[in-house]
C-alpha cells in the first residue's frame, strides 16, 4: 500500500533528523548555524546538549510511532494516537509561532527564516500530513 511506503519514508526522515541532533549534541557544527532563529545576528536560543538530545529522542520516538502504525504493532490504538500526535505537533510547527518560525512568521530576513520558508516548514508540513494520514489509515 502506498501509505505504508510513504509512512516508512517519513519515519526514515525523522530518524535521520534524530541522528543529526545527536551529531549536534556531541559537538558537531555543520548545518547548526542556520538551524536556530536569529534576531540582529544573535541566536534566539542556545539549546543545551541535554535539550538537543531530548529533541533527538523525540524525533526517534516519532519515527518509531510511524513505523508501529504502518506495521500494525500492538497496541494498535497507542501507535495510532501517537502518530496522530506526531502529525499534530509537526503541522503546528509548520504553521509556526507567528514571529520567528513557520509559514506565518513575521521575521523573514535571516538565513534561518529563508531556510525555514524553503525547507524546514515545508518538511514539517509534509511529515505532519503523512503522520496524520498514517494515523487515520491505521
Amino acid at each position: 500500500m502506498v501509505i505504508d511506503v510513504v509512512g516508512v519514508v517519513a519515519a526514515t526522515v525523522l530518524a535521520g533528523l534524530s541522528a543529526l541532533h545527536v551529531y549536534w549534541a556531541l559537538g558537531g557544527s555543520r548545518g547548526g548555524a542556520a538551524a536556530i532563529p536569529t534576531v540582529d545576528g544573535r541566536p534566539l536560543l542556545s539549546p543545551s546538549r541535554a535539550a538537543t538530545l531530548i529533541v533527538a529522542a523525540l524525533l526517534a520516538v516519532s519515527a518509531l510511532l510511524l513505523v508501529g502504525s504502518v506495521a500494525g504493532w500492538s497496541p494498535h490504538v497507542g501507535y495510532r494516537v501517537g502518530s496522530g500526535g506526531v502529525g499534530f505537533v509537526l503541522l503546528a510547527r509548520a504553521i509556526g509561532d507567528r514571529r520567528y518560525i513557520g509559514f506565518l512568521k513575521r521575521e523573514r530576513g535571516t538565513a534561518f527564516a529563508r531556510r525555514d520558508t524553503m525547507l524546514y516548514s515545508p518538511l514539517c508540513l509534509a511529515l505532519g500530513s503523512v503522520a496524520a494520514i498514517v494515523a487515520a489509515a491505521s
